[in-house]
């Protein structure tokens, strides 16, 4: 059907706006930073998913039973009929090509995007093999020393950690805690999912609104394991300097 992918899309989308807008009004301040998390994870598979369902309030067709239905007169018209579907028919096939040429440009687009983030992940694994021969095995955790940045970030088990924090103990610890809890609650992942999701979906602001709170709220859980970790007070003034 020429427009099953433009439907999909607008159901794709309305289906995470209303989500998003829930999430919005009503959950975004309550504090609840884990329940908040898998909420913004189902919405955007739910968004995904259920247009594929073909549910009757996302406007799919209904069958109507015979005892429903009305029957309508017929009425016909043979005043140049030949000359008007020849018309008819022409300009059908022409709204249909443009509307093709249109998903086209969409599928063109979103594969695009998706080569970029398998890009990026292959960036990735190769800072990961690259910063091998330096690692520092912690548990079921691996650190590497990176140069040239201030920002510590982690990918799965791997924690990418400034040089400089290995002079300072509170630091290297609050940097560790931080990036551990993103590796035991699977943040990665998340970040995965929502980095394709976006990729595929690029019209849809929701993926994106929904991407950007996701990723506060990986923040929020990880500030959290790192108060635990060397205190509140501790932890403010790290932030700070």
């Amino acid at each position: 059907m020429t427009y099953l992918l433009l439907e999909y899309g607008a159901k794709v989308t309305a289906v995470s706006g209303l989500f998003f807008a829930v999430y919005w009004l009503v959950l975004r301040n309550n504090g609840l930073f884990a329940a908040n998390r898998m909420y913004l994870l189902l919405s955007t598979i739910s968004a995904l998913l259920l247009p594929v369902l073909q549910l009757p309030f996302l406007g799919a067709d209904l069958a109507i039973s015979g005892k429903d239905a009305t029957l309508q007169p017929l009425e016909l018209n043979f005043t140049n009929a030949e000359t008007e579907a020849g018309i008819t028919s022409v300009g059908t096939t022409v709204v249909q090509e443009n509307w093709q040429y249109l998903e086209y440009g969409v599928i063109a687009i979103s594969a695009l995007l998706v080569l970029r983030v398998i890009w990026s992940l292959a960036c990735t694994l190769n800072q990961i093999i690259r910063g091998l021969p330096g690692k520092q095995a912690m548990a079921r955790l691996t650190v590497i020393k990176v140069e040239g940045t201030a920002q510590a970030f982690s990918f799965f088990r791997w924690i990418f950690i400034p040089d400089q924090a290995f002079g300072n103990e509170k630091l290297l610890r609050t940097r560790l805690a931080h990036e551990t809890c993103h590796d035991r609650q699977w943040h990665s992942m998340d970040r995965i999912l929502l980095e394709f999701a976006t990729a595929i979906c690029w019209w849809n602001p929701f993926f994106h609104l929904i991407k950007h709170q996701l990723v506060l709220t990986h923040e929020y859980l990880a500030d959290e394991a790192s108060v635990m970790e060397v205190g509140q007070q501790a932890y403010a003034q790290i932030l700070v300097s």
